[in-house]
């Protein structure tokens, strides 16, 4: 098949799930898997518009990462007054500017208010204060369960999210219809986990690549098919799927950089 002749079939399947690879792109780039840089000046727009919308200035905009300093600085009284105030502006916003940035009511609300505040991150340092009787001893618990918690989420959603989207597209150069749950896939056939470990083994034999000198780019296109791969049989283990990738693209990896 000609370049020419993919072009033409992938405008027709775009044009066919616009709406749902739109949403999939989306999804990767604000999650950072991919395509993130094609959307900087949105998010950049968005913030801006979020915080004006809140708190009536962008210069003046605060929020849970402010708390966190606070605590690591070791002034939780500081950091407390400051969630209480965020919250406020909060539930102000949704009062008397934009309901879409209210949360006032109910106890999904409560609970809301009280992450994007920082108030529960100020309750669970003071209560392990008291519990270890020790700043220091906190402040590492706290690092580590942080630490703990994104590394997670960068292997089971972030790192995995490839091959979702791969399986999306791949539907929908077949089917005419692609319902939106089939993104749960993983789960329906309970391969998150296989999918998750075998993208992780990717990404680190790829950390270790890039220490040679070209072999960080070459092995970049040897893994190129593994999301595929997965997609179109999650069961597969992580070996087989690498080597599988790394016999596909021999002799085809310039043609897939070009």
């Amino acid at each position: 098949m000609t370049r020419k002749e993919m072009k033409k079939q992938a405008r027709q399947t775009v044009k066919r799930h616009y709406a749902l690879f739109l949403a999939i792109c989306l999804v990767s780039a604000f999650l950072g898997s991919e395509f993130s840089d094609s959307i900087k000046s949105i998010k950049t727009y968005s913030t801006e518009f979020t915080h004006a919308a809140v708190s009536g200035t962008v210069a003046t905009s605060k929020g849970v990462v402010d708390v966190a300093e606070d605590i690591a600085a070791g002034d939780t009284e500081s950091g407390r007054k400051l969630s209480k105030k965020i919250e406020k502006e909060h539930i102000d916003a949704s009062k008397k500017q934009n309901p879409a940035f209210g949360r006032s009511r109910g106890v999904f609300a409560q609970i809301l208010n009280g992450v994007t505040s920082g108030s529960l991150l100020v309750t669970l340092a003071s209560g392990m204060n008291s519990l270890f009787g020790s700043q220091n001893v906190t402040l590492a618990i706290l690092l580590v369960f942080c630490l703990a918690a994104v590394l997670s989420f960068w292997i089971l959603i972030v790192n995995t999210f490839a091959v979702i989207s791969r399986r999306m597209f791949l539907e929908g150069r077949v089917y005419h219809k692609v319902p939106a749950q089939h993104v749960l896939f993983l789960l329906r056939v309970k391969k998150w986990l296989r999918a998750s470990k075998t993208m992780l083994t990717v990404s680190i034999f790829q950390f270790l690549w890039t220490f040679t000198v070209i072999g960080g780019i070459i092995k970049k296109y040897s893994y190129y098919l593994v999301p595929y791969i997965v997609a179109e049989n999650p069961s597969i283990k992580s070996r087989d799927a690498i080597r599988l990738s790394r016999e596909m693209m021999n002799g085809h990896k310039w043609q897939c950089f070009f």
